[in-house]
């Protein structure tokens, strides 16, 4: 047995890239033999294997002891695998030894190597390697040797457990990404590349739960518009076709950042249920959207003069809104990006120029809630952002903290009573009582007044007009606590005895006879300051608290920066003190303004 083994009589396998030699006879003592239908491939000269694909020479041999050589040993210690490409024995190899994927360790050892076919039968390491079957990556990729060569589509699961591309997930994404990123550097990008973008952005739009944006967004791969319509095409031109999207944004922010980002193209803007879920998505920064303020400022501000007025207003206005509406939960702080004294800030009437650099102000040329007479007043357009102005270090005018309480009153429903109508019917007989101002005169029943009023009832009761017969004549000129009232004041005090409402009677103060309906006047406290005065004043001498009070609170309304000193020495002079109170705590609040 020895001697059959030590003799060379036994066939070795050739190499088949290799097929004119013949190779020599060697001895059983020093051979392997591989397993049965292993296809041999090229190996290094360090092991000889005698060839045993003829079955009784297969069991001759293993009689003789010659050692079967395993699977993984001969594939990883063996072989000697190729470089550059696969030939026709190594192709046929390589899948023989992917069917044996239940020997451990045989397909995991294969993940570094170089060693897998593309299409071109190239071969690569199989992580550099993508399934030609899903569309993504065909598109993606078109033309470029990346795909594994089809015969070996039928291990795509097994070798996907070593790193092989057939499915997109965060990694691939990222990888298609930067793939058309890396084309569209190219001196010639091919043609289809804003299309290859497209398809991307579209698979990114179904499947985005499955990714993390933040990883992505870097990535220029997302088809934007080159050019806008007029007057914006003149500041705006893109040579690229594709960004990321860190860098666009989507329609509804056209006009508060064109100049900085690129406009998405609309074939590829995210889907509502997206922009929900990710409202950050095509969404531009604070400081971004300053800058691009600053520009419009600067820039278009002489060159749309002529043309583009409105278009310049407009974006003017849409940044202010896009501006108040981030300021409004007070996380952004504008101060961030704009001193206290740049002028960014158009303080216009509507009918005023917004070319006028005079109308640009600065936030230390702005007082919220200041009155109009006031300087640093904020006009009505600018005033509808009050909390951009107020993060960009705008002061305000600040209401104290100060209550003016004002009693319940019950007042009765006298306007549609015989009793109002006789009031306005001024040749009623039973008036009684006349009060009168210079020419002007009043006819009122003594009997309404004191049923409304403590101080008529004991005036008429046991006051200075007790025992007096009617009619009874009141010249206001001589009750020097209201010597000065308006006479108008008067017949809308003695409506409000008469049981009409304070508002009722402000409205219908032009009309004494006929219809009231038709003397509507809409009550406007800004307009009411003197009326109001009157009323104070009246309702003081007169005792009517709850008209007394109301109308320290309405004129609360109307103290300024300008008239609050006039306004508490009004208040001590009427007996207003909670009018009093609350100007001193106003001049306390907003002294340093």
């Amino acid at each position: 047995m020895s001697l059959v083994r030590s003799l060379p009589i036994w066939k070795t396998l050739s190499d088949p890239l290799n097929e004119d030699f013949e190779p020599p006879l060697k001895a059983a003592l020093h051979g392997h033999i591989l397993p049965r239908k292993m296809p041999h491939y090229r190996t290094r000269d360090s092991r000889i294997f005698l060839d045993a694909s003829i079955d009784i020479t297969r069991r001759v041999l293993t009689e003789l002891n010659v050692p079967l050589r395993n699977i993984r040993d001969y594939t990883f210690e063996d072989v000697e695998f190729p470089t550059v490409e696969c030939d026709n024995y190594y192709h046929h190899f390589l899948r023989n030894i992917l069917s044996t994927n239940t020997i451990t360790g045989i397909v995991q050892g294969l993940r570094p190597r170089r060693c897998f076919p593309t299409s071109s039968r190239r071969l690569k390491r199989i992580n550099d390697l993508y399934d030609q079957n899903n569309e993504v990556f065909r598109i993606v990729f078109g033309n470029t040797d990346v795909f594994l060569h089809p015969d070996f589509s039928d291990f795509s699961l097994t070798l996907s457990s070593i790193g092989f591309n057939n499915t997109i997930d965060q990694r691939t994404f990222i990888k298609c990404a930067e793939k058309i990123e890396e084309l569209q550097t190219d001196t010639s990008p091919p043609s289809d590349l804003r299309y290859r973008g497209f398809i991307l952005v579209d698979y990114l739009y179904k499947n985005i739960e499955e990714f993390d944006l933040e990883a992505i967004e870097r990535i220029p791969f997302v088809p934007i518009a080159r050019s806008l319509d007029l007057p914006y095409s003149q500041h705006y031109n893109h040579t690229q076709i594709l960004d990321s999207f860190r860098n666009i944004i989507i329609p509804r922010y056209k006009e508060v950042a064109w100049s900085r980002k690129c406009l998405i193209a609309e074939d590829v803007i995210p889907p509502q249920t997206i922009l929900q879920d990710y409202p950050s998505l095509g969404k531009p920064s604070a400081p971004i959207v300053v800058v691009h303020l600053r520009f419009l400022h600067r820039t278009l501000r002489d060159e749309w003069r002529n043309n583009w007025a409105g278009a310049f207003k407009h974006n003017i206005e849409e940044i202010y809104k896009w501006l108040e509406g981030e300021c409004l939960n007070g996380e952004l702080n504008l101060l961030d990006y704009i001193r206290e004294e740049d002028r960014l800030f158009l303080n216009i009437n509507r009918d005023q120029d917004p070319f006028d650099l005079r109308n640009w102000v600065s936030a230390d040329d702005l007082i919220l809630n200041a009155a109009p007479e006031e300087e640093r007043f904020v006009k009505s357009s600018l005033a509808t952002y009050p909390n951009m102005l107020r993060s960009v270090g705008v002061r305000e005018v600040t209401r104290p903290n100060f209550e003016i309480n004002v009693r319940r009153h019950n007042q009765s429903n006298f306007g549609q009573s015989n009793m109002f109508r006789y009031f306005l019917d001024q040749n009623f007989p039973l008036h009684d009582v006349t009060f009168i101002m210079n020419n002007d005169r009043i006819k009122t029943s003594r009997f309404v007044l004191a049923a409304s009023s403590e101080f008529f009832r004991e005036e008429f009761v046991t006051g200075r007009y007790a025992g007096q017969s009617p009619p009874i004549t009141i010249n206001i000129r001589n009750l020097e606590p209201i010597r000065d009232i308006r006479f108008n004041s008067m017949r809308i005090l003695l409506r409000y005895l008469y049981g009409q409402s304070i508002d009722h009677a402000i409205q219908n103060r032009q009309s004494l006879n006929g219809d009231d309906e038709e003397h509507h006047i809409v009550v406007n406290d800004s307009n009411n300051l003197v009326l109001y005065k009157d009323l104070l004043k009246m309702a003081n001498y007169f005792v009517l608290n709850h008209l007394k009070e109301l109308m320290e609170l309405r004129l609360s309304y109307l103290v300024t920066r300008l008239n609050v000193q006039e306004m508490n020495r009004f208040a001590s002079s009427s007996g207003a003190n909670q009018l009093r109170g609350f100007c001193e705590r106003f001049i306390e609040t907003n002294g340093r303004l």
